[in-house]
């Protein structure tokens, strides 16, 4: 079950991709945002259970050796983070369509917010320093676009 580990980042990062091409439309964007989010929470949700019964897991993406590829981990403090992580998401997801007026929505807020759980999952999931790293120049951009 090595997808389980790819899940919680491919998630979110398809509904910031998905939320910017529809920008056009709110409702759209309101839509895939729930839906991103309740997907990262079922995700997170089966990485923890697969971690509690099997231990860590790793995968190697692509198939590339540890010092050249990206090296994804998940052992039980990293899966119960992305789990946190995902609850948290879907709340502030949640909390945000009541909050944000519809006429003021800023159109990149949803996808924004997904793009910054992307890179939080992938920082708890990341196996080495330099994907660390990556996934830290993820949610800094991220997260400097939503201010």
């Amino acid at each position: 079950m090595n997808w389980l580990l790819i899940c919680p980042i491919v998630i979110p990062l398809a509904a910031a991709v998905v939320g910017f091409a529809g920008r056009g439309s709110e409702r759209m964007q309101r839509a895939v945002s729930l839906a991103g989010a309740i997907g990262l929470s079922g995700a997170a949700a089966g990485l923890l259970s697969t971690v509690w019964r099997d231990g860590i897991v790793s995968v190697q993406i692509g198939g590339w050796p540890a010092p050249y590829g990206i090296t994804l981990v998940a052992d039980h403090l990293s899966a119960a983070m992305v789990a946190v992580t995902a609850l948290i998401g879907l709340a502030t997801v949640i909390y945000a369509f009541g909050d944000v007026r519809p006429g003021r929505l800023s159109h990149a807020l949803h996808p924004l917010l997904h793009a910054l759980l992307a890179g939080v999952c992938g920082a708890f999931l990341a196996g080495d320093i330099f994907n660390l790293y990556v996934w830290f120049e993820i949610m800094l951009i991220a997260s400097l676009a939503l201010l």
